[in-house]
């Protein structure tokens, strides 16, 4: 099996009659293939188990470390229907570095998935919800520290996927400028640090990290233990 095999695959046939025997299908071909390859666990995949959309059967979401493990996101996904795992389509980058990566359950226990993320100079809330088989980002918050780099002592705050009222972009070097102009092409909207803080806490809540989903490495004793706590 080859990687991208691993990534592109329409649906995977384990002739199941569970989700916990098509997703051990799934993951077990990640986890030959990274024996394989001798990769570490912090170099290849990972794999988070979470119900999207709240139908009772959880979705399978493959983690991938790139960059030198510098880099955390979304691989693939899996959805589980009539007896087997059909792929869903990512349709953006939900990655951020491993330290800052965490799952979350939206508050009330609503449908959707809650992913923190961050990187060089950003951090971001994502609400990921599953439409027409694809995993999309409903609504996304997202800090830039860059004015910090020019000597700055504020942030810029910008929303996206939710109303809410536009903020006067304070006088910014060129580059911030041009990264400003981008968040606007992507549908963000600039907002104050309050407007920010108070729609963070309505769409995502507190978001203790003693809560968030366990995003495991991929071994055969960690898929076995996983799939027979859902048993």
């Amino acid at each position: 099996m080859t990687l991208a095999s691993c990534g592109n695959q329409s649906e995977v046939d384990a002739e199941a009659q569970t989700w916990q025997e098509a997703y051990t299908v799934v993951l077990m071909q990640y986890n030959e293939y990274m024996y394989a390859a001798d990769l570490h666990p912090e170099e290849g995949w990972r794999f988070t188990l979470f119900d999207i959309d709240g139908d009772g059967q959880p979705e399978l979401i493959v983690w991938e470390s790139t960059i030198g493990t510098l880099w955390f996101g979304v691989r693939s996904a899996y959805t589980f229907i009539d007896g087997v795992a059909q792929s869903l389509e990512i349709t953006e980058d939900f990655g951020g570095r491993p330290a800052s990566t965490f799952v979350f359950t939206p508050p009330n226990s609503g449908n959707g998935m809650i992913i923190n993320s961050g990187g060089e100079g950003f951090s971001r809330h994502m609400l990921v919800i599953k439409q027409d088989g694809k995993l999309i980002i409903d609504v996304c918050l997202t800090v830039s520290i860059a004015p910090w780099f020019y000597g700055y002592d504020f942030a810029l705050h910008y929303v996206r996927g939710i109303d809410a009222v536009s903020a006067e972009l304070p006088d910014l070097p060129y580059q911030i400028v041009k990264d400003h102009a981008e968040m606007l092409m992507r549908g963000y909207v600039l907002v104050t640090e309050q407007d920010f803080d108070w729609i963070r806490y309505d769409v995502f809540g507190d978001m203790p990290k003693s809560d968030h989903t366990p995003i495991h490495n991929i071994s055969e004793s960690n898929i076995r233990e996983v799939m027979n706590i859902f048993s």
